[in-house]
């Protein structure tokens, strides 16, 4: 069962509908950062039944990682691009070596044309990593292509994993997402994209002592589907402009008779 309050996709504000109330375009991205006690377990049981924005259970289709790895240029790899064929079972084609400075901000990209993801790391560094990853995305799975992103960050006790700078092709999020507590996680959910995206951020990874091994300390975007419809500030947006409209759709019929 989630532990998420059944009135958390129901928090309109004043300045969110004025943005609602502007022109969109079908690649207009919603960040919503997801409650403190969203687990691992409510992002598992959000595969099999709809959560929040969605119609369905929501499909996984392939992820972008950064974690701590061995932090060596050899042995257990620190970035990949994982490919999931099923909903339950990932598979790893891409994935590369890379040692990490605590502290140190990274910027990196995610973009992708509806059937090949590139993953650059470190695009603002002379030793940036790119992986590439073709045939993503199964037809069968995403007969309408992917509609959404889920970003979870992991750490530990002597660790801390922060992001910032998000933007989704051109649509940016003020907020900042940080895991930095024993196996703290810090979710946010992303929709209203489409299978041309590109995704852009900051991430600062931090440590004392030994950096975490694996994926104690770690950044998974996860890209894929689950029929996301319109959250209700849009549709109240939506509204209310539709209101404005008729209101002076009839000022004018008035206006008209009075001459």
């Amino acid at each position: 069962m989630l532990h998420t309050k059944s009135l958390f996709w129901f928090l309109p504000a004043i300045a969110g509908l004025a943005i609602t109330l502007a022109p969109s375009s079908s690649q207009a991205a919603n960040f919503v950062p997801l409650p403190t006690s969203f687990s691992d377990i409510d992002f598992n049981n959000a595969k099999t039944t709809p959560y929040g924005p969605f119609t369905q259970g929501w499909q996984e289709d392939w992820v972008s990682e950064v974690r701590g790895g061995n932090n060596a240029t050899n042995g257990t790899y620190e970035l990949s691009i994982n490919d999931w064929d099923t909903n339950t079972t990932p598979s790893y084609p891409t994935t590369a070596q890379n040692v990490f400075t605590s502290g140190q901000a990274v910027d990196f990209s995610i973009s992708y044309d509806g059937t090949n993801a590139t993953f650059i790391w470190g695009t603002n560094l002379t030793s940036r990593k790119t992986l590439t990853t073709s045939n993503l995305t199964e037809a069968s799975r995403f007969p309408n292509g992917l509609d959404s992103i889920f970003i979870r960050l992991r750490a530990n006790s002597t660790s801390s994993f922060g992001l910032s700078n998000l933007v989704v092709d051109g649509n940016a999020y003020g907020g900042s997402l940080l895991a930095n507590n024993t196996n703290t996680l810090d979710y946010l959910l992303i929709t209203g994209i489409t299978n041309n995206f590109t995704l852009t951020g900051k991430a600062t990874l931090s440590w004392t002592g030994s950096i975490p091994n694996n994926s104690n300390l770690d950044m998974t975007v996860k890209a894929g589907y689950g029929a996301a419809v319109p959250e209700p500030l849009t549709i109240l947006g939506a509204g209310v402009a539709a209101g404005f409209g008729a209101f002076f759709k009839k000022q004018v019929n008035q206006n008209k008779t009075k001459d």
